[in-house]
């Protein structure tokens, strides 16, 4: 068995107890592990929810959907070219903090982010408020939800913007025949029947109608069973699949019970 002397015993602690203090003394001078919000400007207002910064960098604002503008050959979504000019109003000569969702990017290879103007504004709050885009809430990136859905609410209240279009209005289930694949509508059922498959749940509207909710996003909604014999309203993307319609939930703010809002 190996023997240390005294005198090695007491430099191998005084070496090991400053290799501790040297440990703790560079924790403490670390950078956080939340990185703080990037600060920059915005170059180029690409449409209602996607800019691109000075940097280069291309954000996609997180929470809202804003209509489209035309591009490969389709025409302007109503209210697209008003989203636009508004998201440009808000950032023209503006210095921004760019604060980046939990989930980071999208599967476009965008960066998805919360724009914050020096006056504290949250520039995708305010799109909300003032009726140019459509609450688009999607886990993780849940951080200012309840003010994103407070905004939606009072823009809806007062018929703010899209608020005030037809376009916008709710429409019955049966419209998602007429509806434009890949389209964003509200649309109003009884939901009268739920399936549950190994991949999830079907909230069935009509016979060939149903909300598709992933098992991965039944946490976010209350208990699915809650819904039967409900009237709701859903809003979300019509997608055709085979001789089905569907429209994908991925949270609760997107069924909401007839008179609850």
């Amino acid at each position: 068995m190996l023997k240390l002397k005294k005198y090695q015993i007491n430099d191998f602690l005084r070496i090991n107890i400053a290799e501790c203090w040297l440990f703790v003394l560079l924790l403490l001078n670390a950078p956080s592990l939340t990185a703080s919000p990037k600060v920059d400007s915005v170059r180029y207002v690409i449409d209602g929810d996607t800019v691109i910064l000075t940097s280069g960098e291309k954000i996609r604002l997180i929470g809202i959907n804003a209509p489209e503008i035309s591009h490969n050959g389709l025409e302007s979504q109503v209210g697209g070219i008003e989203a636009k000019k508004y998201l440009e109003y808000l950032l023209v000569n503006q210095t921004v903090n760019v604060v980046y969702g939990a989930e980071r990017n999208d599967h476009f290879g965008r960066s998805l982010a919360y724009l914050i103007r020096a006056d504290g504004m949250n520039v995708n709050i305010e799109m909300l408020k003032e009726g140019y885009a459509t609450l688009s809430l999607h886990p993780p990136n849940l951080q200012y939800a309840a003010n994103l859905q407070f905004a939606q609410n009072e823009a809806e209240l007062h018929q703010q913007g899209i608020w005030s279009m037809p376009a916008y209005h709710a429409k019955s289930v049966s419209h998602v025949y007429s509806a434009n694949v890949n389209a964003w509508g509200r649309y109003t059922a009884k939901i009268v029947q739920i399936s549950r498959v190994k991949q999830g749940v079907k909230l069935w509207l009509m016979k060939d109608v149903y909300i598709w909710v992933h098992q991965d996003a039944v946490a976010n909604f209350p208990p699915i069973a809650s819904y039967l014999g409900k009237v709701v309203e859903v809003r979300g993307w019509v997608r055709k699949r085979g001789p089905f319609w569907s429209i994908n939930g991925l949270h609760r703010s997107q069924i909401m019970l007839e008179g609850v809002h």
